[in-house]
């Protein structure tokens, strides 16, 4: 087989992508004795091309003469750089394939160090812990493990509440929308950006047109805007993010009660969180090893924030 090469990805790779995104964690799953990730290449191909669509220069693929072995997504929001997707077919593996995709993927960003007006760039990614080359890859680009990240399936026993400390004014995104539509992007930009530290409203509109319902959550006796969050009806919650963390289990517990899942919710918590230990007590289970937060500079305020995905913080 003739060596891989790297170009552009595009919207007719991305069938190929997600082929390549299954049949990878596929053989890392099963050497590692776990059961294979459930099927949703449409998805994942919808989710692969919301990324191509804003940052179709950070997207890279590689290929032989006969199809796609590897890919590399990548975005950009203001100053941070988030790499959304590293995946090579297991044949091709050890090779460098990754490493020049994921360089592909960088060229675009000068990391800069805020000196001479240059920006300084955080560069981030969420690698799952059994991935224990890839980690070293992302580590040695500088990209060091900061936290673990869980996802947590299931449903509260006797539901919502979780313990929340007062409670928060929920209003629909799709109500707010309406009336002043240009204040709920500058309200939900500002939350973003004191909590992880860039707004992405690109990615806010993605999720509200794959089926996720946000809500912006009001402090009771000021009517101050102190968060958000999302809740889909097939029970994915996120991302949730919050000024101060004694809202975050108020706001959780309003997504909880927005819908009755099927197959109950799955929400991304980080280990540091002080909602791990209760939404564990309360009956939720880790599904799988957690995934690593690895950055070149310390993250968002995780005490503060739920991500939707791994790949879309």
């Amino acid at each position: 087989m003739s060596r891989p090469l790297l170009r552009p990805l595009v919207v007719d790779d991305l069938p190929a992508c997600a082929d390549v995104f299954y049949a990878a964690l596929d053989e890392l799953y099963s050497r590692n004795r776990q059961p294979p990730l459930p099927r949703n290449p449409e998805g994942m191909a919808r989710m692969f091309g919301h990324l191509l669509a804003t940052d179709p220069e950070r997207c890279w693929v590689a290929a032989d003469s006969e199809r796609v072995v590897a890919f590399g997504i990548a975005q950009r929001r203001e100053s941070t750089w988030f790499l959304s997707f590293l995946f090579v077919r297991p044949e091709v593996q050890s090779v460098g394939v990754g490493r020049e995709l994921t360089e592909a993927c960088m060229a675009t960003d000068a990391q800069g160090d805020g000196a001479n007006g240059e920006p300084s760039i955080t560069r981030a990614v969420c690698a799952e812990a059994l991935q224990p080359v890839s980690i070293g890859l992302y580590t040695s680009l500088g990209m060091m493990p900061r936290l673990p990240l869980f996802l947590t399936t299931g449903r509260p026993r006797n539901g919502p509440p979780l313990g929340a400390v007062g409670d928060l004014v929920a209003v629909p995104f799709d109500e707010l929308a309406e009336t002043d539509h240009s204040t709920l992007v500058r309200t939900v930009d500002g939350l973003d950006r004191a909590v992880l530290g860039y707004a992405h409203p690109q990615d806010h509109r993605f999720w509200s047109i794959t089926g996720r319902s946000g809500w912006l959550f009001r402090d009771p006796g000021t009517g101050a805007a102190v968060g958000y969050g999302y809740a889909s009806p097939t029970g994915r919650i996120g991302p949730v993010c919050v000024s101060e963390p004694r809202w975050l289990p108020a706001a959780l517990d309003h997504l909880l009660a927005a819908n009755d899942p099927p197959d109950g919710w799955q929400i991304t918590v980080p280990g540091p969180s002080a909602l791990l230990p209760t939404l564990i007590a309360a009956g939720l289970r880790f599904d799988g090893g957690p995934a690593l937060y690895c950055s070149t500079s310390p993250g968002p305020g995780f005490d503060r924030y739920l991500a939707g995905n791994f790949a879309i913080l």
